[in-house]
């Protein structure tokens, strides 16, 4: 039976592997101001929500947003 190190080290290797295959896929686009104020927007007073359909198995989104002022509003509409 081979020793702790061993298993301790593969262990370590193997968990360094998987992160990088799962994160060597996410490709990130360069964020510019209008795209980092609808994000900010979102963030603040709304939400993206992903749901799978059983029947077909289509992916739908979610994007809703609920200003709590006039003036959230009047930037979130002079923004986009």
């Amino acid at each position: 039976m081979k020793d702790r190190a061993f298993y301790s080290k593969i262990g370590k290797r193997g968990i360094k592997l998987r992160w990088q295959r799962i994160h060597s896929s996410i490709k990130v686009s360069p964020l510019n101001k209008d795209k980092a104020s609808l994000h900010a927007y979102l963030c603040g007073d709304g939400y993206i929500a992903m749901r799978n359909d059983r029947k077909t198995g289509d992916v739908h989104y979610d994007i809703n947003f609920y200003p709590d002022d006039d003036l959230m509003l009047e930037n979130f509409q002079k923004s986009s």
